[in-house]
């Protein structure tokens, strides 16, 4: 269970049990500000690729970045990871008849926030056309690692699991 559900769920139970912990509430608008201030980078990375953007994907990753995926060479890491990345993608849809890819996030499955890190677990479903067949594929896995900058998030790490 991620800390927002944890902290709402002891919530519900002090405020029902009438035990005087009704201060817990202030905990959980943090929680949900730092839930929604991790899940930015994400969501921009993400409407970025939807929209084909090369250059406005690679905003969201730090300097340096890891990720594992499931095509070609499968792994990428340092610095312009997410460019690289997104070159690789290009390449492996260009050769194998593919396009369109369009991901669809759900809510995230597992938020930890520590600190200036967080690890993210989100369901993720997409389309693609296969030689112009649309596909639907769902029950996908994405996972980020995050690292809390000066002034924002930034993907430091992440991994695609298709479902």
């Amino acid at each position: 269970m991620n800390s927002v559900a944890c902290v709402v769920g002891l919530l519900s139970i002090s405020l029902a049990a009438g035990t005087g912990l009704e201060s817990i509430a202030t905990a959980i608008p943090s929680a949900t500000i730092d839930t929604v201030a991790v899940m930015k980078p994400v969501h921009e990375f993400v409407a970025s690729f939807n929209q084909g953007d090369a250059t406005t994907t690679d905003a969201g990753c730090a300097h340096v970045t890891s990720i594992i995926d499931d095509f070609p060479p499968h792994e990428w890491h340092g610095a312009g990871a997410c460019q690289s990345w997104m070159r690789s993608y290009r390449s492996y849809t260009n050769a194998n008849g593919l396009a369109d890819m369009i991901i669809t996030l759900g809510t995230p499955k597992h938020v930890d926030v520590a600190a200036d890190r967080a690890y993210l677990v989100v369901p993720a479903n997409y389309t693609i056309k296969v030689h112009g067949k649309q596909v639907n594929k769902t029950n996908s896995i994405v996972t980020f690692a995050l690292e809390k900058g000066a002034t924002a998030w930034h993907i430091v790490g992440w991994s695609w699991a298709d479902g």
